[in-house]
């Protein structure tokens, strides 16, 4: 999680639009530039994703009234030992809002008058917490949750594991551990999205790796100012990820960072459990969201990632990266 707004309760219901072809009538739907920007709202009207979507990340708060119905299965995989799915048990709950701000991007309940809308929101989420309470994670407990998610139907899963400023502590997981995770999840028949980071130590390259790499741009396209390139990817895109130049603050205008469900217990008194994101980690599930309406339109895994890679615009988003998802 690199910048961090929430947003005051007051401000429910302000912002809605009136009917539009597609669109959400959802109170914060003007304020989501992403999904305007990659032409989100148009994908809606041939497919909202109804598939299995696996999500590991810090965790997910099942009962958001954005998210209640989405989550169809979670487990808590932060003691999982060598990667062994078995001992991925109990709660998935968030323990900081970075998985469910991550969820809500990816299948945020459209058309219920209230909050967001997600980029596939008819998709269940398969969630795997692989963090503890002092916000650490590490390779055994990513492809637990990993392989878990895949016993569990996942078709796609995002990995917005990326941001070395989660918790402040550096790299969560390498990113050569990264690529074992990834070509495991492939090799398994799932397709791997991977926020490609924040800045360094993160940046990493990503030959021989079988995965979606995702970089973020801003709200006029540019890559984000820390994000990192897709350098040698397979499967290098960009995707509205948010770049504030040093604060997702609220004022006159536009916010350029990412606005998504957050967690209700970590969210302030006062506050609707809401909050703008900026990162990779917000990019990424963008384009999952899309693998998602894609597969479930019958495509298959290689032929929803060349259809994701044939229609993306050009922009100007770093070694590796074919464009920003459209």
């Amino acid at each position: 999680m690199r910048r961090l707004t929430l947003l005051l309760a007051a401000l429910v219901g302000v912002f809605a639009l009136a009917p539009e072809a597609h669109a959400s009538n959802d109170s914060y739907f003007n304020e989501q530039w992403n999904l305007a920007r990659a032409n989100v709202p148009d994908a809606w009207g041939t497919s909202t994703g109804a598939i299995r979507v696996g999500v590991v990340d810090t965790g997910i708060d099942a009962g958001h009234p954005d998210i209640s119905g989405h989550v169809v299965a979670s487990a808590g995989c932060q003691n999982a030992s060598g990667g062994n799915a078995s001992e991925c048990t109990g709660s998935a709950d968030d323990v900081v809002g970075h998985g469910t701000h991550v969820g809500g991007i990816i299948a945020a309940t459209k058309d219920n008058g209230e909050g967001v809308a997600g980029v596939a929101p008819s998709a269940q989420l398969v969630f795997a917490r692989v963090f503890d309470d002092s916000g650490s994670t590490d390779y055994p407990e990513v492809l637990a949750g990993a392989r878990w998610a895949i016993d569990h139907g996942a078709k796609v899963i995002n990995f917005s594991l990326g941001d070395g400023g989660l918790y402040g502590t550096g790299l969560l997981i390498t990113n050569s551990q990264m690529k074992d995770v990834a070509n495991q999840v492939w090799g398994a028949g799932v397709i791997p999205v991977v926020a490609a980071g924040n800045g360094q130590p993160t940046c990493g390259e990503w030959s021989n790796t079988n995965a979606v790499v995702v970089t973020a741009t801003g709200f006029n396209d540019e890559r984000a100012d820390d994000a990192c390139a897709p350098t040698n990817a397979r499967w290098g895109v960009a995707a509205p990820g948010g770049n504030s130049h040093g604060g997702c603050d609220v004022g006159a205008g536009q916010n350029p960072c990412v606005l998504s469900t957050y967690a209700r217990s970590k969210t302030p008194p006062g506050n609707a459990p809401y909050a703008y994101l900026e990162g990779t980690s917000m990019a990424a599930p963008a384009v999952t969201g899309a693998i998602a309406d894609l597969l479930a339109k019958g495509m298959s895994n290689i032929d929803a990632i060349n259809k994701l890679l044939a229609t993306v615009d050009p922009v100007g988003c770093g070694s590796g990266c074919k464009g920003r998802i459209n």
